[in-house]
């Protein structure tokens, strides 16, 4: 438990470090990265939801099949 609560830690010590380069530099793109992050927190909350209505073999093979398709669709439209 404290192990992750280190690395959640300096996870956002980085994070924050490189936002702040970036803002400095003018890389930032604020309304797309606020709708990214928007589209994050609704599918996060979405897909926990979703995971703990269905049992585990049925995400784990769900899953597979979204990367399967995914790989497939990276290997036809590069």
């Amino acid at each position: 438990m404290r192990a992750n609560a280190v690395k959640l830690f300096l996870n956002l010590i980085t994070a924050t470090m490189s936002v702040a380069i970036f803002i400095y530099g003018g890389k930032i793109l604020y309304i797309p990265g606020l709708a990214l992050g928007v589209g994050m927190s609704i599918g996060a909350v979405m897909g926990a939801g979703f995971s703990v209505k269905v049992s585990n073999d049925f995400l784990k093979r769900f899953v597979s099949v979204v990367i399967i398709i995914f790989a497939i669709l990276l290997l036809v439209f590069k």
